[in-house]
């Protein structure tokens, strides 16, 4: 890593990145890959284990390569039996995405967010148990799962699947978004260490490691990286993989960010904004707002999410011209529990400071209000009427997408149509309506004209036949 502390300057970093790119030049694609893994496994870890690596597309990807590499792997033993399944907790939607396409089925185990490790102990043995999901940050709620205890639940039954000659389940660890998590978590200094590449070094688990370099890095949108123990991911060899891999010049952009930036300059970017985050998180439970699966977050967490009783102040928020992420159903287990809130995805760069100025008086007006009192006394949480008082049905019109049955078909359907006219809405379609209020109002008139002209009639006509009868 000596040749990331020669440079310095953004000209002797393009002058390296021309020499490097000209007709002619060494600089193969595998050696600019090689390179760019080299220097996040500074924060991943695994210099002390046999690896094999790649970068993709995206964090989607990733996890698409390291279900494809578990389930491929098993159809080249000629695994038999029923539907394999992952265990897991509260796991990304690639996770679901990658579960209908390579056909296995999602066992969730979580509590409070996070893989439940007695629930996992009960569930390991399942011989149709092929993969464990773990995350070191969750995009939904910023709550990280306990690994070192997961991969030794896991080790624990590879040993005795060993004894059997079974085939080992994989450890798959989600580390996209936690750039920030391993930087704090690191081990050293009395800290704990989520880098699974590390803790598994001497285990037999086969380990899978994701980590996105465009979420923390500062490259280009569209890459990941993703890190395995030897054999496991060679098993994609000859296997078509969906989606693009980074071309040359993407990686070559992302090696100049990296080495401009240092390894210690990403220590310190992240090292502030854990200052920061902690700050606002004090702000907002000192004005009574309530951080969701808080006991779960570790240090270095990059998302806060927080509970928001029918979302009523992120609707504030918007009309504020802050856009947050909705979260809903955030306790399917206890019905009585808020479900939903907002989520920040921060980096080092977000304006956090601005937000939270606006924040902490909105969130104090809202519930202050004499509506926001009468609704949370006499609405039932989550329901219909208290997002609609509140201002923002688009939440319960999302939780209803869970579910298979009528609830997903007329959501789906009024979701496809607001897009539809959002598309379909534009200047031209406005300025044929010059006065849209008082068309609309003449066209209201003459249908309840219409409708009373017709009610009368039908009065009329029933009349007529009942004296024609008494005759």
């Amino acid at each position: 890593m000596l040749f990331f502390l020669l440079f310095v300057t953004a000209e002797q970093v393009l002058e390296w990145a021309t020499a490097r790119m000209e007709p002619g030049s060494p600089a193969l694609r595998e050696e600019l890959e090689a390179e760019v893994i080299s220097f996040q496994q500074e924060f991943m870890g695994g210099r002390g284990v046999e690896a094999e690596g790649m970068t993709t597309g995206g964090g989607t990807r990733s996890i698409n390569c390291a279900f494809e590499a578990v389930m491929s792997r098993d159809e080249a033993r000629g695994r038999p039996g029923p539907r394999l399944r992952v265990l897991t907790g509260n796991p990304h939607l690639a996770v679901e995405r990658a579960a209908r396409r390579f056909g296995f089925e999602v066992i969730r185990l979580d509590v409070d967010g996070a893989i439940c490790v007695d629930k996992l102990r009960d569930h390991i043995s399942d011989p149709c148990v092929t993969a464990v999901y773990a995350q070191s940050l969750s995009y939904t709620d910023g709550t990280s799962d306990a690994l070192a205890e997961v991969l030794a639940v896991v080790e624990s039954e590879n040993k005795d699947r060993a004894a059997k000659e079974g085939v080992p389940v994989v450890l798959i660890n989600d580390s996209c978004l936690a750039f920030s998590v391993l930087i704090h978590n690191d081990g050293e200094g009395g800290s704990r260490s989520m880098r699974l590449l590390d803790l598994a070094e001497g285990c037999i688990t086969p380990v899978i490691v994701t980590q996105d370099a465009h979420k923390h890095l500062g490259t280009d949108k569209g890459l990941s990286t993703i890190v395995g123990t030897r054999g496991i991911l060679s098993s994609l060899q000859g296997v078509r993989r969906v989606g693009a891999r980074p071309g040359a010049a993407d990686l070559m952009r992302a090696l100049a960010d990296m080495k401009l930036v240092g390894r210690q300059g990403y220590v310190e970017l992240y090292r502030e904004l854990e200052g920061r985050i902690t700050e606002a998180a004090s702000k907002i439970e000192s004005a009574g707002m309530k951080v969701l699966h808080a006991h779960n977050r570790m240090p270095g967490s990059t998302v806060i999410t927080v509970e928001d009783p029918s979302g009523a102040v992120s609707t504030r928020m918007k009309k504020k011209g802050y856009r947050t992420s909705p979260i809903y159903l955030a306790c399917p287990s206890a019905a009585s529990a808020c479900q939903t809130g907002w989520q920040l995805c921060l980096s080092p760069h977000h304006l956090l400071e601005t937000f939270m100025g606006d924040l902490v008086p909105t969130s104090r007006a809202v519930y202050g209000s004499t509506v926001a009192r009468l609704s949370r006394r006499f609405l039932r949480e989550n329901s219909l009427l208290a997002f609609l008082v509140a201002g923002n049905p688009d939440t319960f019109l999302f939780q209803l997408l869970r579910k298979e049955g009528i609830g997903r078909k007329l959501a789906g359907h009024m979701i496809r149509r607001y897009i539809t006219a959002q598309l379909d809405s534009g200047t031209v379609r406005t300025l044929k309506r010059r006065d849209p209020v008082w068309q609309f109002a003449c066209k209201g008139s003459l249908w309840l004209l219409l409708l009373s002209l017709s009610t009368a009639l039908f009065r009329r006509l029933a009349a007529l036949k009942r004296s024609l009868r008494g005759r």
